[in-house]
């Protein structure tokens, strides 16, 4: 797998995962980032 950037905080890895097409880096970052930007959180992420 390729690096990408994780959406929410810029860190760039391997072992990142897609939500909503966009890369995250963690399950805590899917969190922040609906947190955020104030979607519920099924919206984003299936686990939290």
């Amino acid at each position: 797998m390729s690096k990408k950037k994780c959406v929410q905080c810029g860190k760039e890895t391997e072992k990142w995962t897609l939500r909503q097409g966009k890369p995250f880096c963690s399950q805590a970052c899917v969190k922040k980032y609906g947190e955020k930007h104030g979607s519920k959180k099924s919206d984003v992420c299936e686990f939290c």
